[in-house]
């Protein structure tokens, strides 16, 4: 009788114990889910908009863009600059915060909850502009630009996110179970790409097609993620004492803050400084590979494109391809990944490479790709691929010291 009651008590235990452990997963899980929601509808929108509104074409050319091969190219070459200039008002803003943000956040004794509360809010107002631009069918495609991509950008969004969740992740786990946590925090993003895509399809179709019923969706999620985020981390998360002269410090304004030059003196000094053991050469390297990497991050509005111009891919058809795609990706980092670490214990470094090797095949697959199914074959060559990114952010927490770890999350 005693027996069974102490495996009770120590099954509540470790029901306890793992879920104390929880912390940014489930924000990282809501705002991957809201993203993915809308990925392929905002694709969409984004051709269907330039066709009507832009570009003057009729209903009736734009509804059948598909089978228009002139029309279509005129589109594609229109979106494709849209989406060039889009993504330098996404992140341009956000690039230079980043040369402040992690310093600031570092130096305030690992605060990473304000960071992360600032991004989600800045994602929550740009699914809720991006609602009113769908609302307002006679808007053209750049007021989009203007009124939901520029404000957010403000607030650092995507790069505070992943700088705020991955390094809070780091300062509470210890250099053995690094690479296994911030892998299970790539896994809960990872996990929402196929079922938020497949959903945003059903969703999307279920509601006539609505763009402003979906980023709706969409804002609702980044509102739970918010509440979540504000009520459950700490606002330091990293268990250290500020001296005196920080304290003090910290009593400026807060824009004088953390628009301090000293932050960026220090970001800069962290790359740069000298460390033990060739380190320094050591996280060049792997800043290197991050930003080698980080080149197809933002191929998939390109890669609808591509699938329209080259398979008049539609909608749903493009959505079952990136579903798949991103199916095989969690099946990879999910099932592959426990193996590398924990099983066969191969170093990290072995990881990087093959998850490398596996993206750049996939890529050349899809450059020869003749027929819709050779996607598929690139999809499934390239499910090793996401191990990189968090093996990378893994190897960088070994290198620097914890009171570096925001400035080199980005």
């Amino acid at each position: 009788m005693a027996t069974m009651e102490e495996a009770k008590n120590q099954k509540r235990k470790w029901l306890k114990d793992s879920l104390n452990k929880v912390t940014t997963e489930p924000v990282m899980f809501l705002y991957m889910f809201a993203f993915m929601l809308t990925s392929v509808v905002e694709q969409r929108f984004y051709v269907d908009r330039a066709c009507r509104v832009d570009l003057g074409f009729s209903d009736e050319i734009c509804t059948n863009i598909a089978s228009n091969s002139s029309e279509k190219v005129i589109v594609q070459k229109y979106v494709a600059v849209f989406v060039q200039y889009n993504t330098i008002a996404m992140h341009g803003v956000p690039l230079v915060l980043a040369l402040f943000l992690g310093a600031w956040s570092d130096k305030n004794g690992g605060a990473r909850k304000g960071p992360l509360l600032a991004g989600l809010l800045g994602k929550t107002i740009y699914s809720v502009m991006f609602a009113v631009n769908a609302w307002q069918d006679s808007w053209p495609l750049y007021f989009s630009l203007y009124t939901a991509t520029l404000p957010p950008a403000l607030t650092g969004a995507d790069l505070a996110i992943f700088m705020a969740t991955f390094s809070y992740v780091a300062d509470v786990t210890t250099p053995e179970e690094r690479t296994l946590r911030i892998t299970l925090l790539q896994v809960s993003y990872l996990i929402t790409i196929p079922t938020g895509v497949a959903l945003g399809k059903i969703l999307f179709n279920a509601t006539g097609e609505s763009v402003v019923i979906c980023f709706l969706v969409n804002a609702a999620l980044l509102v739970v993620a918010l509440i979540y985020a504000a009520l459950r981390l700490n606002w330091r998360s990293a268990k250290r004492v500020m001296d005196t002269a920080k304290v003090v410090e910290k009593r400026k304004p807060f824009l004088c803050d953390f628009f301090d030059r000293q932050h960026l003196a220090d970001t800069i000094r962290t790359v740069f400084r000298k460390r033990p053991g060739s380190r320094r050469a050591y996280l060049w390297g792997l800043l290197i590979a991050m930003g080698l990497y980080t080149f197809h991050r933002d191929e998939s509005s390109l890669m609808y494109l591509y699938t329209q111009l080259t398979f008049n891919f539609d909608l749903n058809l493009y959505s079952n391809f990136r579903t798949y795609q991103s199916g095989v990706y969690v099946l990879g980092i999910l099932c592959v990944m426990p193996i590398m670490t924990k099983v066969c214990k191969l170093p990290d470094a072995a990881a990087v490479l093959v998850g490398a090797a596996a993206h750049a095949a996939a890529r050349v697959v899809f450059i020869l790709a003749q027929m819709p199914y050779m996607l598929y074959v690139g999809a499934t060559l390239s499910s090793l691929g996401p191990i990189v990114a968090p093996v990378i952010k893994s190897m960088v927490t070994k290198v620097v010291p914890i009171r570096d770890r925001g400035t080199q999350s980005h």
